[in-house]
This record gives C-alpha cells, structure tokens and sequence, in this order.
C-alpha cells in the first residue's frame, strides 16, 4: 500500500493515506510534507487532513521549513495545516512564527507570509481565552 502520491493524480494513495497508520505516515513524513508544498496540486488536501491528527513528529520538519527559504511553502502550511494542529504541536511552532511576524524577510512579506503568520497567531491566541 502506498500512501505518497506519486503524481498529483494519484488518488488512489491519497485513499490509502486517510486509511493508514500514525506510524506509517510518519515513515513517509518527509515525502508527505512535500506534497504540502502547493495547495493546489489535488493531493494536497488529502494530506493536510491526514498530517493534523499527528504529534510531536510534525514539529521539527515543519520548524525547519517555517525557517527555510521557500515562502510559497511557508504560506500554504501556515494557511493549511497550522490552525488545525494540536496545541502542543502548535506552541511549538510558535516561535518560528512570531519570529515571522517580528522580523519578516523581504519575500515574507511580498509572499503574504507574514500577514498569514500573524492573523494566525491573533485567532489562536483569541481561541484560547
């Protein structure tokens, strides 16, 4: 069974991946997170909705492209996947995203990641109380 789709077609992983195991996705996490890249390729959804239900697993790679150079990335997961994650995965991924909103690079800004990055953390905060 394969859950990592191996074309923006292919559906019939992206059914297997709603049908796996927390361990088998985050055996392929990597790959999944790539497909994460562009909301708009259609397997896109399917693994967002499968990569909010997990832990701890997902801070350090998302960390990792939140510091990265890829702001079209940073956006949709920002947009996608962040205000869906559990709060511990959240609080840790914080940083990163006030770090965002406090000293944003020049394509930060021109991509809209900023502005997602701080709407994003005035809705958690307002949700918490």
């Amino acid at each position: 069974m394969n859950i990592v789709p191996v074309d923006k077609h292919d559906l019939e992983s992206c059914l297997a991946l709603s049908r796996a195991t927390d361990a088998q996705v985050i055996a392929s996490l990597d790959e999944l997170l790539g497909w994460t890249a562009d909301a708009n390729w259609p397997p896109a959804r399917y693994v967002y909705d499968r990569l909010k239900s997990l832990g701890d697993e997902l801070v350090s790679p998302i960390r990792d492209i939140l510091a990265g150079a890829d702001d079209t990335w940073k956006y949709f997961l920002i947009v996608n996947l962040l205000p869906e994650v559990r709060e511990s995965v959240f609080s840790q991924l914080e940083s990163e995203l006030l770090r965002i909103v406090s000293n944003p690079t020049d394509s930060e800004k021109l991509e809209e990641v900023l502005l997602e990055a701080k709407a994003l953390l005035i809705e958690r905060q307002n949700s918490s109380r």
